[in-house]
């Protein structure tokens, strides 16, 4: 029998080091600058381990930033349905961060999320650093997970305990936050990942999708059978999708509660709901 072994998180380099937020700025003596990072420190979030207290929620945010969202100049927004904004303004407050609407559809970090908009941007969600008459979009920059992502993919199964129970949160949340905001029906579902100039980082990104999908929804069976790649000629640019066929969907739901349904024991009678049993 082989030896088993337990990664303890809290023996762990930090995932963003106060170094690591100093460095966004340009100049690091500025008033805002100190604030931002005393306003951090002080919140328990900087220097950021895997043990910091709002670990869970600042990856909720990081996670529609990524999928959902852009960080331009370390200002930030999010593109979010109706229905999650309500979530998404609550995780925001446990934060201590006020969210705006913009628009119908956009929510952008107001006061309070600062810090944190530079904090995401540390642990590896792309800053776009262009203007608006040449925007450094995703699709120009070499996108994949965040390397605590990647972390808790590679020791998922030598975790433990409420060790394990994190890794699970952290990574079944970013699988929802993809399954909400880039979930697609093109013939068939299919997740749409971020396009890329290269077919290689397109691929790559991909990959990291399905291995992070396996290591928290095994039965789902996703693999490099998944993932389809095409090239876009108009727009100079790859589109990768993970396509979940019938099968994967009815795992999802019956094995995971996946795709906000849940499987009803009761027949439905001509569109009539189910008699309820009463005690």
């Amino acid at each position: 029998m082989g030896r088993t072994w337990a990664i303890h998180l809290r023996k762990q380099e930090p995932i963003v080091t106060i170094d690591d937020f100093v460095d966004t700025y340009r100049k690091p003596n500025t008033y805002q600058c100190r604030d931002g990072r005393d306003h951090l420190v002080a919140r328990g979030d900087l220097p950021l381990h895997y043990t910091s207290p709002h670990l869970e929620d600042i990856n909720i945010l990081a996670a529609w930033l990524l999928w959902s969202g852009s960080i331009s100049n370390y200002s930030a927004g999010i593109c979010s349905p109706q229905e999650h904004k309500k979530g998404i303004k609550a995780v925001a407050r446990r934060l201590g961060i006020k969210m705006i609407e913009h628009g119908p559809s956009e929510l952008v970090f107001g006061e309070g999320g600062a810090p944190y908009v530079r904090l995401i941007a540390s642990l590896g969600v792309p800053n776009g650093s262009g203007t608006i008459e040449d925007r450094d979009s995703k699709v120009k920059q070499k996108i994949e997970l965040p390397d605590y992502v990647n972390f808790f993919m590679r020791h998922y199964n030598h975790l433990r305990g409420a060790e394990r129970g994190l890794a699970t949160k952290v990574l079944a949340d970013q699988c929802k936050v993809l399954l909400y905001s880039r979930l697609r029906y093109n013939g068939t579902y299919e997740l749409q990942t971020i396009s890329s100039r290269s077919k290689k980082s397109a691929r790559t990104l991909a990959e990291q999708i399905v291995n992070m999908f396996n290591t928290v929804y095994p039965m789902l069976g996703l693999g490099r059978h998944s993932i389809r790649t095409s090239y876009a000629k108009h727009r100079g640019y790859y589109d990768t999708s993970v396509r979940l066929g019938l099968p994967v969907i009815l795992e999802g739901i019956r094995g995971y509660g996946l795709f906000n349904i849940t499987l009803n024991p009761e027949y439905h009678v001509r569109g009539r709901r189910p008699v309820q049993k009463r005690d």
